[in-house]
């Protein structure tokens, strides 16, 4: 058993108030290898800051957060992402320029303010929903189930103390299969 699939099911044997997913174990699987072949490449890279940028995968959709010095280091990282074997899209939310460094609260806090606040909520999968912060600036990815769920995790974002912005890539509904057409 993989160590992904051994802590779903702690978490379910435990009682953890959101037990399910709609995404099946290869699809979470397939996207973490895809995020991890893309950070490595950006590691590999002394031309960019690999550190300050995160990177996420929904679907065989990257999606690259942060703050780079500029413009060259931004497409230099789009690139890298999409030479990965099996990435589809990229969406390049990297910033450009020096950020601020004012915020009254570090992104790790509000990431894991809101990914336990989704979690205790009960009309959403949370398994379902990634979250990533920047700057104040929340970034919502995975699949749901339906649009109210969709909605619903928007709003517990918005509701979190010091988050400045909510950016919705949540996608609502069955993953079709790109091959056949059909619906997983």
């Amino acid at each position: 058993m993989r160590l992904s699939q051994l802590v779903i099911l702690v978490l379910c044997i435990s009682g953890a108030p959101t037990c399910s997913t709609i995404q099946s174990f290869g699809t979470q699987l397939d996207d973490t290898g895809v995020s991890a072949r893309v950070q490595a490449l950006l590691l590999q890279d002394t031309n960019i800051n690999a550190l300050d940028i995160s990177v996420a995968t929904d679907e065989n959709e990257v999606f690259l957060v942060g703050r780079v010095p500029n413009r060259e280091q931004r497409l230099l990282a789009e690139k890298h992402a999409r030479s990965v074997t099996d990435v589809w899209s990229v969406i390049n939310h990297l910033k450009v320029g020096v950020g601020s460094a004012d915020g009254e609260y570090s992104d790790q806090s509000l990431r894991d303010s809101i990914q336990k606040r989704i979690l205790r909520d009960q009309n959403v999968l949370g398994l379902n929903v990634q979250v990533l912060v920047h700057e104040g600036e929340a970034y919502l990815l995975g699949r749901v189930k339906s649009e109210n769920e969709r909605q619903q995790a928007v709003s517990v974002a918005r509701e979190t103390e010091g988050v400045l912005k909510v950016r919705n890539y949540l996608k609502a509904g069955r993953a079709r299969n790109l091959d056949t057409g059909a619906t997983q």
